[in-house]
């Protein structure tokens, strides 16, 4: 199983379009960076499986990854909520590049929310990421 410095690193790097990305959490933000993405802290587990069939220690590795966009009370909220759904199309289009490779099973569930940076809330992206191996 990879590490969780690795995962991060992996899902850090996902190259999303037109979205600047960064490896850790922001204190703040500038508009001027905005769209921004980041993960957040990464959790994990571990599984055994016993059956009939299949016998194996599993890991899993997930974290939430987020895309803010623009500040709650800045401009308009109907072009802020489409472009929010529209960035959940270009967010999944970039997971679906990664572990492809079949090594491990990489799942994840997309929503549309609000994600403070500091004390100021933000439309948002957040990918609930999980890969198991």
């Amino acid at each position: 199983m990879t590490t969780y410095a690795n995962f991060i690193s992996t899902i850090s790097g996902v190259a999303i379009t037109g979205v600047t990305s960064i490896d850790y959490h922001p204190l703040s933000i500038h508009t001027a960076d905005l769209p921004m993405a980041f993960p957040k802290l990464p959790g994990g587990v571990r599984n055994y499986q016993t059956s009939t069939t299949c016998m194996g220690d599993q890991k899993d590795r997930t974290c939430d990854l987020v895309v803010v966009m623009e500040p709650i009370g800045q401009d308009n909220q109907e072009p802020n909520f489409d472009a929010t759904v529209a960035m959940m199309d270009v967010v999944e289009t970039a997971l679906d590049t990664l572990y492809t490779d079949g090594e491990y099973m990489f799942t994840y569930e997309i929503s549309a929310g609000i994600e403070p940076v500091g004390e100021v809330p933000h439309w948002a992206v957040i990918a609930s990421l999980n890969l198991t191996g």
